[in-house]
């Protein structure tokens, strides 16, 4: 896991500092889903964490890894996950909620 606590997403869109490269909202079917059958389960302070509304991926200027980021309702990071590239942070994604590739938009795509 990287950093956990109430990271959001800042006036210049980084998330916790990092540089956003793609997101996906979360269907509320998904969301069932993941929280009745989890393929993975994430814990922070208050114990075992919601499903996610939006998940992020993201890269810090001083890190070669990718970020996923797993962010709630308000757009406040739950937890992340680091990944080698960003071919590997899309097959986690893939595996833990089904989110296939074309489901993901780009940063910037989109307004």
């Amino acid at each position: 896991m990287g950093k956990l606590g109430a990271m959001a997403i800042s006036t210049d869109g980084r998330i916790d500092g990092a540089e956003p490269l793609y997101r996906v909202q979360l269907s509320d079917a998904v969301r069932a889903s993941a929280a009745l059958q989890p393929v993975v389960r994430h814990y922070g302070d208050v114990g075992l964490l919601a499903p996610p509304y939006e998940l992020a991926l993201g890269r810090y200027t001083a890190d070669d890894g990718v970020y996923l980021f797993y962010l709630d309702e308000h757009g406040e990071v739950q937890t992340d996950t680091l990944h080698d590239s960003l071919a590997d942070a899309f097959a986690y994604a893939a595996c833990e909620f089904g989110i296939a590739r074309s489901d993901w938009y780009a940063c910037g795509e989109r307004s």
